[in-house]
């Protein structure tokens, strides 16, 4: 009996060695992988708390600078009336930051709109997908030309627009210039530059 006994402890204690090790080692990853996963977040919550605070004609350069030279993932063809448009989308950080249930990770489209006699206009729009999907144009830029229409008055009109947008769809900063001159942003302005990101995002579904 006496022998029965010992030879079961030595089988039994390698055994509970092992199953206790096990759990050790089980509870150490366990707790290494939410301290790894609690650091991701943060840090990704960092780095979206960093871009939040960088003005977004700020950002919108430094994209400028990071694509410069690239192709584009996608590019589109349309035609509405007289009117061509031709657009690109241009991604960043393909790594697919996780924030939440977006990403960090911002797009540039750019916009070619070829309307003949009556003009052409280059947009880029600027998207932030930290926002919400309806309220992510951060950005828009447009450069044009414009046929004038009044018969009194004939020629071109060079023009520039720059409006901002916050992560609820507000204007907070906007700026437009006819041939060099400031001139007001009115809400027609904002409502023409929504209505083309709708129609140009729209080229692409």
């Amino acid at each position: 009996m006496r022998k029965a006994r010992i030879v079961f402890w030595l089988v039994a204690i390698p055994i509970l060695v092992t199953t206790i090790v096990s759990a050790i080692s089980d509870t150490t990853r366990r707790r290494n992988e939410r301290e790894l996963a609690l650091r991701n977040r943060e840090d990704t919550r960092a780095l979206a708390s960093r871009l939040a605070a960088v003005p977004w004609a700020a950002r919108a350069d430094s994209i400028d600078g990071r694509i410069a030279g690239r192709a584009a993932q996608w590019t589109v063809h349309g035609a509405h009336g007289d009117a061509v448009t031709s657009a690109r989308i241009y991604e960043l950080g393909r790594g697919r930051l996780a924030f939440g249930d977006s990403l960090v990770r911002p797009l540039r489209i750019n916009e070619l709109l070829d309307q003949g006699d009556y003009g052409r206009a280059e947009r880029v729009y600027y998207l932030d997908h930290t926002r919400p999907r309806n309220h992510d144009l951060a950005l828009v830029r447009e450069k044009s030309v414009r046929t004038r229409t009044d018969a009194s008055a004939s020629g071109n009109d060079t023009l520039a627009v720059e409006v901002q947008f916050d992560g609820t769809g507000d204007v907070v900063a906007a700026r437009k210039s006819v041939n060099g001159a400031f001139v007001a942003v009115t809400p027609a302005d904002v409502t023409a530059l929504r209505a083309n990101h709708d129609r140009v995002r729209g080229m692409f579904h």
